[in-house]
């Protein structure tokens, strides 16, 4: 596949993609199949660079195409556009045709988006699909037209009679103006493209040995960094043991410094430390951390002498002429001769007395992690050199910046600079260009998605960065990771948590040879060093203690005050926590035409722990702090319905209603999950809610009360959600409730019904015995009489006798990006193509 391809350039990669038959890759995909006929797993260390470029590649290829064939995603049919050919151009080897399209539609598409071209509909059953090509979108002109680039040489189809075939009838076809075709758009390549690249740019990475090797180097006789006195004073007194170790880390100047910040630990605080460092440290005996005389205090000054004193620094403000215009420069000469070098009057120092600052890239793998960072920064601010609190020069790049940040995006720095520059020459897009460039080199702190870092305007910069810092890091994989490293940085803080969410990845089948395994955590399980934060604030330590336990090997403890800080009112009653389990045994199912599974009588259930809380404690309706998560997107949107069809349509503000995926690095004092899995399938897996790191989501985000429903008989298939459960019932509160629901939340509340001593005890009437089915497991204990009357009301037919619900599931659930359910890998073909292709 990589074969003839100068594969280190965006061009190379183009020839490898816009080559391939989309047909084909969905009849691939059919039968588990993908781009590459075998995939090798990857290892966690590389014999050289070029050893390192050869594994990776094959991996990228991959999840190019599990991308390209996500682009009907569930419930949701892509469709084409019709276009006329207008003209077309050849540039080497690529095609660039310009189509037209109905106005309006060109500015949909962006540059570096794929589409389909086809001279029949593609969604039409009957088409025979000789004539198509992928394309990629290079230009839109105005509202109608786009500049697509196609590659349809014979060479491109090499060994492949059928598709020389293919590539020369679109050459005819796309030689004869004002022709129509269909353009699907099938997905958007800006990030793999700027992966590729990134991957390809390794071999110039200043420390790229110690991420073959995975080892950490051994110190060098390089001279340490150190911190001024005030720094590290007002440091030791605001942050934590663990947090002044990480941040302090990278002091012996080590390339690459690991962080792990599990929930609740002041992640984000951490980082604001190291930023405060990173732009303060320098060599000992260097002039910026010679020990200054303390600034004298600001002396209190009245209105009045504050206009006196304005009028005397600035007298051109009352119309006297400003002194600076007589000003003699000291480099002309004057009729002394002497240039200005006898001039014994010192110079003035504008600004802090410190020496220049490092440059610093802080990047994460998506919008909302790096605006959070960006917020906390123009809130809290860095430390300065004596220790005082100030606001660094900051500047946010990129798109779908959050609005607390936007003043400080690039886009509004430009215009603020053009509004109070001179002349018509700044209105002019090279000077707009300048000014750009000029702001990114000047500011201290720049702050990207890791995606953004790889645009052309980072690579104009001739200034690079020293130190690169990746929120999130364990988010993303290793070519995303790579995309920031290749711009000259020298040392990278690695910040995360490999226990808690992967990156997403669409390729299952990449997936299944680790490449949804971060830099982080190749690094993390070759030995590599890393700075654990041991002290969490968030929850309270009855949520807490669990997690810990599980998943952290009990290393993690609860910072001082926490117990008072998440201590609320409701816990007077047991069964709203802080922690509490709900042995509801529903039935899962998938409703037609859809793909992500639902679980009513859990959604039912998680209504009346609702009702009853808002009811009894009315202050938490309006307080905006419940959230309810599921790992399953279906779920979520049947949990929204029922609270806009129980509470009205400011039910849909009142709750956040979110995946766990969507939830992530966010925190609310109530939780409520819903598990939604309700049958075993496959040797009894349970899907990915087994998912190690999606379960310490979902256990981590309450600060104080966890309430979780599922039915445990089947998750405790499961270790984790084994220990959970016997970790419940130790601390009694594992709860089994009988319907009607609201009636056994009110009788526990009353004291008449106690915690269960397990899964059995509670209110267990003669058990219900379903009738055994193919693929659901004949447990009489599995389902409740409880769901004997729930099924004798429920609208919608259960799954039929054999329905496999895990093999209808797709991977990794996202959030508002658009990603999908996790359970199954690449999406089934919307249909199976035949003939001719």
């Amino acid at each position: 596949m990589l074969a003839g391809a100068a594969r280190g350039s965006v061009e190379g990669f183009q020839r490898i993609f816009l080559s391939w038959n989309y047909w084909d890759l969905e009849e691939r995909a059919a039968s588990n199949g993908g781009v590459n006929e075998e995939l090798e797993d990857l290892p966690q260390s590389f014999e050289s660079a070029e050893d390192y470029i050869f594994r990776f590649a094959p991996h990228v290829l991959e999840e190019c195409g599990a991308q390209m064939l996500q682009a009907n995603e569930e419930g949701f049919v892509s469709q084409p556009h019709p276009a006329v050919l207008s003209n077309y151009a050849q540039s080497d080897d690529f095609l660039i045709a310009r189509l037209v399209l109905p106005p309006g539609v060109a500015r949909t598409f962006r540059d570096n988006d794929i589409i389909l071209l086809s001279k029949e509909d593609p969604n039409r059953e009957d088409a025979s699909g000789q004539l198509h090509a992928l394309g990629k979108v290079e230009a839109r002109q105005g509202e109608q037209i786009l500049s697509v680039c196609f590659y349809l040489t014979d060479d491109s189809q090499a060994g492949n009679p059928a598709g020389v075939q293919r590539v020369r009838a679109m050459r005819a076809g796309l030689s004869t103006a004002n022709s129509c075709w269909f353009l699907l758009r099938l997905c958007n390549l800006s990030t793999l493209i700027r992966e590729w690249t990134a991957l390809h740019a390794f071999p110039s990475l200043a420390f790229k040995d110690v991420l073959l090797s995975a080892k950490s180097p051994l110190q060098d006789d390089k001279q340490g960094l150190f911190i001024p006195q005030p720094v590290q004073q007002a440091m030791e007194a605001e942050y934590n043991e663990s947090q002044m170790s990480a941040v302090t880390a990278g002091l012996d100047r080590s390339p690459v410094v690991l962080i792990q910040g599990p929930p609740g630990t002041g992640k984000t605080r951490t980082i604001l430390g190291l930023l405060s460092i990173v732009l303060h440290a320098a060599p000992a005996h260097s002039s910026g951390l010679i020990k200054r005389a303390p600034a004298a205090p600001m002396p209190e000054y009245g209105v009045d002498d504050v206009c006196r004193l304005w009028r005397s620094a600035a007298p051109w403000l009352a119309g006297v002429a400003d002194p600076r215009d007589n000003v003699f420069r000291r480099d002309a000469g004057n009729e002394r001769g002497t240039f200005g070098l006898l001039d014994t009057r010192p110079p003035v120092r504008v600004g802090k007395a410190v020496g220049p600052k490092a440059h610093v890239l802080v990047c994460a793998p998506s919008n909302s992690a790096l605006d959070e960072i960006v917020s906390r920064l123009l809130q809290a601010g860095l430390l300065d050199w004596q220790g005082n609190r100030y606001i660094p020069s900051i500047v946010r790049v990129g798109l779908s910046v959050h609005h607390s940040v936007e003043a400080v995006s690039l886009d509004a720095l430009v215009e603020l600079r053009m509004r109070s520059s001179k002349g018509g020459e700044a209105s002019s897009p090279a000077a707009r260009d300048r000014i750009k460039m000029s702001i990114l080199e000047e500011a201290h702190i720049v702050c990207s998605t890791l995606s953004f870092s790889g645009s052309g305007l980072f690579a104009r910069m001739s200034r690079p960065f020293d130190v690169v810092v990746i929120d999130e890091a364990a988010q993303a994989v290793e070519p995303s990771t790579l995309v920031p490293l290749v711009t000259g940085c020298h040392q990278v803080f690695l910040v995360g948590d490999p226990v808690q969410l992967p990156a997403t990845v669409i390729s299952s089948r990449a997936v299944q040879h680790g490449y949804d395994r971060s830099l982080f955590k190749r690094l993390q399980s070759s030995g590599f060093p890393v700075q654990m934060l041991d002290t969490q604030y968030r929850m309270h330590p009855d949520i807490s203690s669990f997690p810990s336990q599980e998943f952290y090997q009990g290393s993690l403890r609860n910072g001082e005050g926490t117990e008072a800080s998440t201590t609320r009112s409701w816990h007077e009653h047991a069964c709203f926590g802080p922690l509490a389990l709900y042995q509801v045994a529903g039935r899962e199912m998938v409703e037609e035409g859809a793909t992500s599974i639902i679980n009513k009588m859990e959604a039912e259930m998680v209504l009346c722990i609702y009702r009853e809380l808002v009811s009894r404690y009315p202050h938490l309706r309006t307080s905006h702090q419940i959230a309810i998560i599921s790992p399953y997107s279906a779920q979520v949107k049947l949990l929204r319905a029922k609270f806009v069809e129980a509470l009205g349509e400011e039910g849909r503000h009142l709750v956040d209603v979110n995946t766990i995926d969507g939830f992530q690095g966010r925190e609310k004092d109530i939780v409520i999950f819903s598990a939604v899995r309700s049958a075993a399938h496959r040797a009894g897996k349970i899907g990915f809610v087994a998912d190690e790191r999606r379960v310490n989501v979902a256990l981590t985000r309450a600060r104080a009360s966890l309430l979780l429903v599922a039915n445990f008989k089947v998750l405790r298939r499961d270790e984790h959600w084994a220990n959970l459960v016997n970790h419940a019932t130790a601390h009694k509160c594992l709860y089994v409730p009988q319907k009607p629901f609201v009636n056994f939340l009110g009788k526990v509340i009353q004291g008449e019904i106690g915690p269960a001593d397990d899964l059995k005890s509670v209110g267990k009437k003669a058990p219900f015995v379903a009738q055994a089915e193919p693929g659901v497991e004949d447990d009489p204990d599995l389902y409740s009489d409880g769901e004997a009357d729930y099924m004798e009301t429920d609208a919608p037919a259960p799954l039929e006798a054999g329905v496999d619900t895990s093999a209808a599931i797709p991977p990794a659930e996202v959030h508002a990006a658009g990603m999908q359910d996790t359970d199954k890998a690449v999406h089934a073909p919307k249909r199976a193509k035949t003939g001719g292709r």
